[in-house]
């Protein structure tokens, strides 16, 4: 569901022009903000919550490297 709605909403926007990222919108939360900026924060949120897998994943595995980077630390015994 989420590569078919990832998929919707690349489609959406790619039919968007100028004009209409400048359009004002309502915001889930209420606020009224610029189409650019709505789609600004769809691209931005899911970076986020990778961020905070990746957290807990740090925590678990008792460091804070991401799995592809060598920070040379010593293997925990």
């Amino acid at each position: 569901w989420l590569r078919a709605a990832h998929g919707q909403f690349r489609t959406s926007v790619s039919k968007l022009n100028d004009d209409d990222l400048a359009e004002i919108r309502q915001a889930a939360w209420g606020d009224s903000i610029e189409t650019r900026r709505l789609v600004e924060l769809m691209i931005q949120h899911p970076l986020y919550h990778i961020g905070e897998v990746n957290h807990i994943r740090a925590l678990l595995q008792g460091n804070d490297d991401w799995d592809h980077q060598d920070m040379d630390r010593e293997e925990p015994s």
